[in-house]
């Protein structure tokens, strides 16, 4: 699902540490979301009750599921649920977002199938995948369900897109669990469906903690950055077929450059997602800008060479004649699948090159600034 991801990048804060009491509780309370949206989860003594929201239809959610404790019997009231035995313990991931997920609450080998398998970088996952304890059982948006109901998962958890026959998938007898971290817009956001995964797994605690640590350190970076000097202009995207996509101005990656002390030329552009632009308006707008990120897919490192190979007009742009060009491959950089896991990460990327005097010694992870 990688490829989804890819596109959907072009198409993402109360502080808190790992030693205060934890948000998960015992009684019948919600579950606090501080910065995701797309989910709400409620405790009810034993059970936990979560419900998705639907990106397609507004009147109904996604899902609504109860989770009970493995060994118990399904929970009775419960007619509009789906009932899911935690912990699970053999599930499937259309998002590779989810692996990493999986991963951090330390329950990485209950995976046995996964999407796309090319674009998965996860060790652990992609050793499995040689033994052929992990079957590939999906690329993009094709699902092939024999394959799917031969590796015996439990439960799926979904990137959802419309149109999706997800009936067909319940027909095989598989839980299905729509995986919505991508419509989040804001870095945290998108890290809070940690808590979610958390969940189905009875690692609540663990999760919470986890995330609240990248809370507390994304946190203490954008402080950082919020008091920098100066607060640079930057844009981003390149033209796919002709056509340049652009972060919308309540995006996830306008929320990053604000974070890290940037100012972004298309903040006033609506929408979450990416818009649509012409060449030509990119280059008025974006010439003289000093910062441009982007996203390539290629082998190795991109080199000033490579860009212009790419297109020589490039040249053009203020941001490459001064070395102002930050970059990540998601061919060999796991931004997508790990990224979305440790924005703090992220984050301290583009402050470090934004702003190289505000963490001395510090080493990017998923972003490279292109030499001149």
């Amino acid at each position: 699902m990688m490829k989804n991801l890819l596109l959907s990048v072009l198409v993402l804060v109360v502080f808190s540490s790992c030693n205060r009491q934890s948000d998960v509780v015992n009684s019948n309370q919600g579950v606090k979301q501080k910065f995701a949206h797309w989910y709400t989860m409620e405790k009810r003594d034993s059970l936990t009750l979560i419900t998705i929201k639907n990106p397609f239809d507004t009147t109904e959610p996604s899902a609504r599921l109860v989770l009970y404790h493995r060994g118990n019997n399904p929970p009775e009231g419960y007619e509009k649920f789906t009932a899911v035995p935690v912990p699970l313990q053999r599930i499937s991931c259309t998002s590779s977002t989810a692996i990493t997920f999986a991963d951090k609450c330390g329950h990485v080998d209950a995976v046995v199938s996964i999407s796309d398998a090319d674009f998965v970088f996860n060790k652990k996952i992609r050793s499995r995948l040689a033994s052929g304890e992990v079957t590939e059982v999906a690329q993009g948006t094709a699902i092939w369900y024999e394959k799917l109901s031969q590796s015996e998962p439990e439960a799926i958890f979904v990137s959802m897109f419309d149109g999706q026959e997800l009936d067909r998938i319940r027909d095989l007898g598989i839980i299905v669990i729509p995986f919505a971290d991508y419509l989040e817009t804001t870095p945290l956001g998108r890290a809070e469906w940690l808590k979610f995964i958390g969940a189905f797994f009875n690692e609540e605690e663990k999760s919470a903690k986890i995330f609240d640590t990248i809370v507390s350190q994304y946190q203490e970076v954008a402080a950082l950055a919020k008091n920098a000097k100066e607060h640079p202009a930057i844009f981003d995207g390149l033209p796919i077929e002709g056509s340049w996509f652009v972060s919308g101005g309540q995006s996830y990656m306008a929320a990053i450059y604000k974070d890290a002390g940037a100012s972004y030329i298309w903040a006033e552009e609506s929408g979450a997602a990416s818009n649509v632009m012409a060449y030509e308006k990119v280059f008025a707008g974006a010439a003289e800008t000093p910062w441009w990120r982007m996203v390539v897919n290629i082998p190795g490192e991109l080199t000033k060479e490579k860009l212009l190979s790419m297109d020589e007009r490039y040249g053009l742009f203020k941001a490459v004649k001064t070395g102002g060009v930050i970059w990540s491959n998601a061919a060999t950089i796991p931004l997508f699948e790990e990224g979305v896991a440790e924005p703090h990460l992220v984050l301290s990327d583009l402050v470090c090159l934004l702003h190289p005097t505000l963490l001395p010694g510090y080493k990017p992870r998923y972003y490279f600034r292109l030499e001149k």
